[in-house]
């Protein structure tokens, strides 16, 4: 009897990374974490001796260097440290190869026929290095190695686009195929679009922008700087720590030394300020939405609208003001969306093959 071939996927974004660790009837099993790599001593790996909860991490060589990362990672990370990617240096740092091999240690399979990855738009130029860097025998630490048969790395809007498909069934697949789409991603870093033809990309359409969440939350962070440093309460604060916005825009609570606010929007107590951050966030998506109608146009020759990404919701205003007359749809997992549809679409290019394969 023949092994199922094993395909995975990993998508390491700017501001988290993604992998899907096996398969169920029940759908993909997906492990998310912040893009945060963190440089540990190897003798200071377990100071708890299992005395306290263990963190939800794992360690990886690379070089000279044991790097941490996972879901926990934040809890031996510096609380001024944010995420280390940026365009220029995408694949080429240590850092991005901790994540891919820390993301890639919590697979189970040691032997891996396809994995699936992923890269922002203007990367995509890059994508026989990445995958040539990630074919190959992986060493993880601890004894255990890895070996990749083979890669495919898709535009990270695309996985977007084929998650949309998976989510609709073969019915929206079979009506998509004929249609122009526009599929808007939301990272960390950037704005990134895909205009495509069924599942054929228009590159001279396509693009992305430096306005993804890191910069609302440097807007919010300057706006909020304003507000609390003017409050004699508060004065003798320098910055405001972006992490602890992060965190707001996820729980709708801002903490800050100890007292717990609505966020964005906050009315103000008789011991913390009143804020309204709305502003500063649509001025951030406003300028996005700019650069993306001035590429793709008037969006009168398209068919549907998708946005993914985790920020998503924070854009959707913008772009149902840009293109009126469109249904804008988010999809229902928009963090982990772009992963999902990795996966999918691995899968199914390895039945192509499979299929292709056996006519011969």
């Amino acid at each position: 009897m023949s092994k199922k071939a094993v395909c995975r996927a990993i998508e390491c974004g700017y501001g988290t990374t993604s992998i899907v660790t096996n398969e169920t009837i029940d759908g993909f099993v997906i492990r998310t974490f912040p893009s945060v790599p963190v440089s540990v001593n190897h003798n200071m790996q377990n100071l708890s001796g299992d005395i306290l909860s263990a963190r939800k991490t794992v360690f990886v060589p690379v070089g000279d260097n044991v790097y941490e990362v996972g879901e926990d990672v934040q809890a031996s990370a510096d609380p001024r440290s944010t995420r280390v990617l940026n365009t220029e240096g995408y694949i080429d740092s240590e850092r991005y190869r901790a994540l891919f091999k820390g993301a890639l240690k919590m697979i189970p399979d040691d032997e891996i026929d396809l994995m699936v990855c992923g890269l922002p738009v203007s990367v995509m130029p890059r994508k026989e290095e990445l995958q040539k860097m990630v074919i190959g025998s992986h060493d993880l630490g601890d004894g255990r190695t890895v070996v990749i048969k083979d890669a495919w790395v898709i535009a990270q809007p695309l996985g977007g686009l084929l998650a949309y498909a998976r989510e609709g069934g073969q019915s929206r697949y079979n009506e998509m195929r004929q249609e122009n789409l526009l599929v808007c991603d939301v990272g960390y870093l950037t704005f990134d679009w895909l205009l495509t033809k069924g599942l054929m990309a228009n590159e001279n359409r396509s693009g992305d922008y430096e306005g993804g969440m890191s910069k609302v939350l440097q807007k919010v962070a300057d706006a909020a700087y304003k507000v609390f440093s003017a409050d004699d309460r508060f004065k003798r604060i320098k910055e405001i720590n972006v992490e602890l916005l992060d965190q707001a825009f996820i729980t709708g609570n801002l903490r800050l030394f100890g007292h717990k606010m609505d966020f964005p929007i906050h009315k103000g107590d008789d011991k913390t300020p009143a804020f309204d951050f709305t502003d500063a966030i649509n001025s951030v998506a406003d300028d996005a939405i700019t650069a993306l109608v001035n590429r793709v146009g008037d969006a009168q020759d398209l068919d549907r609208i998708i946005v993914v990404g985790g920020p998503a919701k924070l854009y959707v205003n913008a772009i149902q003001k840009a293109f009126p007359n469109h249904n804008i749809e988010v999809l229902k997992d928009s963090l982990r969306a772009n992963v999902i549809g990795f996966q999918e679409g691995g899968i199914q290019r390895m039945r192509a093959l499979a299929k292709r394969a056996a006519m011969k």
